[in-house]
């Protein structure tokens, strides 16, 4: 896109087709011989708008209330591990299921076995894991959960990073692997102030990388947004879930060998981004049960709400009309 500049000549409109200079100046003229001044006239004319021409920020923050009280109203924060214990118990009821029509020992074995697993979500999992299903269809059900945990677990923290994951190969995963590795390297090269080369990271690792970053700081800054909304939807639950869904993710990471690289990148993110509400509650409305990586979704919109209001309302140091764009 090009744009061209020439000296004024009158023949300029400023306001666009839609508003004429004059009708602007007979609107702040009103404040004006009021007594309010030009800034006060042109600061309220900011705030409440011209009649019936176009709004002020005190509508657009209306708005902005409103879609945020939406979003946080459909927001269900228990729903990913409410729909990860409602699976696990479909399978588990299946599974006893067969068993029951069955008079051997083994059977009695496995009812024992699975009369002993633990209550939590996490702890299910991780003890069923070499378990082999007598039911065929108990077995598929629990690996294609398996999966969906792997898959949302990774969407949570990395934007993109589950879509593949199912074709991913052992190669692949080692790739990710190094990709986590070399990205802490470059976090902390600059941190000591010594040179790094983005350009060369992104030509090797551009399929792993959601978006199309042009900069370092753009890639961290989006990393780091989702992990904060990541921590966020940890710390919003009750300590008994909080300490489910933080054994899920620990479980997934080890056993996809990712667990030390993503700590280590989380660690660098907090302190490069510190500025993120990091482990920050966020309120729920109790909407519809979603994924995983869906309610991390929802509260990084659910932050831009909160990013832009506070930026609309100038409460921290420094703040002006410009932040807003």
């Amino acid at each position: 896109m090009r744009f061209r500049y020439s000296r004024w000549d009158d023949t300029q409109d400023p306001f666009g087709p839609d508003l004429a200079a004059a009708d602007l100046l007979e609107e702040l003229s009103e404040d004006v011989l009021g007594g309010a001044g030009i800034e006060g006239a042109m600061q309220r004319m900011i705030r409440e708008g011209m009649r019936g021409r176009f709004n002020g920020l005190d509508s657009l923050r209306d708005r902005l209330r409103r879609s945020r009280a939406q979003e946080q109203g459909a927001l269900d924060l228990t729903g990913p591990l409410e729909d990860i214990k409602e699976r696990l118990d479909e399978i588990l009821d299946r599974e006893r299921s067969a068993l029951s029509f069955r008079a051997d020992d083994d059977a009695r074995m496995r009812e024992t076995f699975l009369g002993s697993l633990p209550p939590d979500a996490a702890g299910q999992v991780r003890e069923l894991t070499d378990y082999r299903f007598a039911d065929q269809e108990s077995q598929r059900m629990f690996d294609e959960l398996v999966e969906s945990i792997r898959e949302q677990v990774m969407g949570a923290y990395l934007r993109g990073a589950a879509e593949g994951l199912r074709s991913m190969t052992a190669e692949d995963l080692s790739r990710l692997r190094d990709m986590l590795a070399d990205l802490n390297d470059m976090i902390e090269r600059r941190e000591r102030g010594e040179p790094y080369d983005f350009h060369a990271f992104m030509d090797r690792y551009a399929d792993l990388v959601p978006g199309d970053p042009r900069t370092l700081d753009e890639l961290l800054e989006q990393m780091a947004r989702r992990m904060a909304a990541m921590s966020r939807l940890i710390a919003s639950l009750p300590p008994e879930q909080r300490a489910e869904l933080e054994a899920l993710a620990e479980q997934v990471m080890q056993d996809m060998d990712l667990a030390f690289e993503m700590s280590r990148l989380g660690a660098n993110l907090q302190t490069t981004f510190a500025q993120l509400p990091w482990d920050e509650p966020a309120l729920g409305g109790g909407g519809d049960p979603q994924a995983l990586s869906t309610t991390v979704d929802a509260l990084e919109r659910l932050h831009d709400y909160e990013d832009l209001e506070r930026s609309m309302t100038g409460d921290y140091a420094g703040a002006a009309l410009d932040d807003v764009d």
